[in-house]
């Protein structure tokens, strides 16, 4: 087997491990936001202590408010932490986001959440796969930079 299809293999455990990850914490409680810090953090080995997970507590549904969908804030927190904040930073925010938009179609959880039956929304079915799917975007746009696993 080549390096580059070794890297391959990596790169879809990864890509699995992440979304797969925070899936399982969703499903667990977590919600989307909690869900994605928390799996990255695991996946990529940041070691963040467990209480730097509240920061998501309240991004659950749009903040109340249907505004932002948590597991895009959460993404966004990820990958302004695991780039340094510098500004590569910024693009790497603004392809998470125009990929979240080509996926779902908006930013905001109220109008995502309009477009899903109501045995969906109590559930949270649809949410569960918005976090999965948001966490492979992250390891996606991560990985096209090289940093998997490596942290901060």
């Amino acid at each position: 087997m080549s390096l580059q299809d070794k890297s391959k293999d990596i790169q879809s455990s990864v890509d699995e491990q992440l979304a797969s990850r925070a899936e399982e914490l969703f499903r667990q409680g977590f919600n989307c936001c909690e869900s994605i810090l928390k799996a990255s953090s695991e996946v990529f080995k940041l070691g963040l202590p467990d209480d730097i997970f509240l920061m998501g507590r309240f991004f659950r549904q749009g903040i109340g408010s249907g505004c932002i969908c948590g597991a895009l804030a959460g993404g966004i927190m990820v990958l302004g932490y695991m780039s340094g904040g510098t500004k590569s930073s910024e693009k790497l925010a603004k392809n998470f986001r125009s990929k979240f938009i080509g996926h779902f179609g908006s930013t905001c959880c109220r109008v995502i959440r309009k477009k899903q039956s109501i045995t969906d929304r109590f559930r949270n079915i649809e949410c569960r796969k918005i976090t999965k799917v948001s966490a492979g975007l992250i390891q996606e746009l991560l990985g096209i930079r090289g940093e998997i696993g490596e942290g901060k």
